[in-house]
């Protein structure tokens, strides 16, 4: 399984791949080998470099329509696709006429083109977002696709598309695709926002085990944390293969009264977790308890 999220390392970013975790995409050289050559292909090689580009010129400058209008011109596009929501219809002309501005020839299609009743795809009345409308139409991305295809668009932009609906353009799209703007209808389409918040006001709302069907199966599960849950319901490792082995060394040491090793595999366990979790706490009371009548003060935390 790769674990990237949980890396604290990044060997991939400063190169030093020996120090690299068991698990690391990095380490498995032929496929990355393989990977290398699809860059080689004239169209990933020209997307590839431009957005490399873009990166650079535009870091901690420009703004994301800035970005957009830049890789275009960079690619030499000039025909480009907006694939919208009708929720965001007022951004989207007004977007499309920033591009148009800038020399661009747009053509933008709605989610509900088509004007398709819910009904084709099996949502009965009480399953619409308005139950007591006799007619709703569904969203229609396939139809966004195939309407920009028809049109010779270069580039697709996404703004506001559903989660799934996004999904079906971008299979369907025959031009590359961007995002412009997702969709996040509580948070104003700044889904990160509940990231910036899983500590504090979306904590229950994103890591409440009660309303987990796990909770269902085998009754309460208070006091357990959503690795716990992962790990025994699901089998997912906790953490990589390196913590682990270090952990194991780490309670060993313990055991065995090696107090010196005990505080080595304690600094590096620390650098895998992060500073105020549970498990930096019990670490450092572990070794608190083994050695605190055995060594000096300064070797306390």
């Amino acid at each position: 399984m790769y674990t990237c999220d949980s890396c604290k390392k990044h060997s991939c970013r400063n190169g030093n791949l020996e120090d690299a975790p068991i698990n690391c995409p990095c380490r498995e050289l032929e496929k990355i080998e393989e990977i290398k050559k699809y860059y080689l292909e004239e169209e990933n090689m020209r997307l590839s470099h431009n957005s490399a580009l873009v990166e650079a010129e535009g870091y901690c400058q420009l703004t994301r329509i800035q970005e957009i209008i830049l890789f275009a011109n960079k690619c030499n596009f000039t025909k480009l696709g907006l694939a919208f929501c009708i929720g965001l219809a007022n951004e989207a002309e007004i977007f499309a006429n920033i591009l148009r501005y800038h020399g661009f020839e747009v053509n933008s299609i709605v989610c509900k083109n088509g004007s398709i009743s819910k009904k084709f795809i099996n949502i009965n009345k009480e399953q619409q977002v308005r139950p007591a409308c006799e007619f709703e139409p569904m969203c229609n991305p396939i139809g966004q696709a195939k309407f920009l295809n028809s049109r010779g668009t270069q580039l697709n932009i996404l703004l506001g598309l559903c989660v799934g609906h996004d999904s079906l353009f971008i299979k369907y799209s025959e031009a590359p695709v961007t995002v412009f703007a997702v969709k996040d209808r509580v948070l104003g389409h700044n889904p990160i926002a509940a990231i910036y918040t899983t500590n504090s006001y979306y904590n229950k709302k994103l890591f409440d085990i009660k309303i987990m069907q796990y909770a269902e199966e085998e009754g309460n599960y208070r006091g357990w944390s959503i690795e716990a849950i992962q790990e025994h319901k699901m089998g997912v490792e906790p953490k990589t293969t390196i913590f682990n082995q270090y952990l194991e060394e780490f309670s060993a040491a313990m055991d065995e009264e090696d107090y010196e090793k005990a505080k080595m595999l304690y600094e590096e366990l620390k650098e895998m977790v992060s500073p105020g979790s549970n498990e930096s706490k019990i670490l450092k009371l572990d070794i608190k308890i083994g050695i605190i009548t055995r060594l000096p003060h300064d070797y306390l935390y």
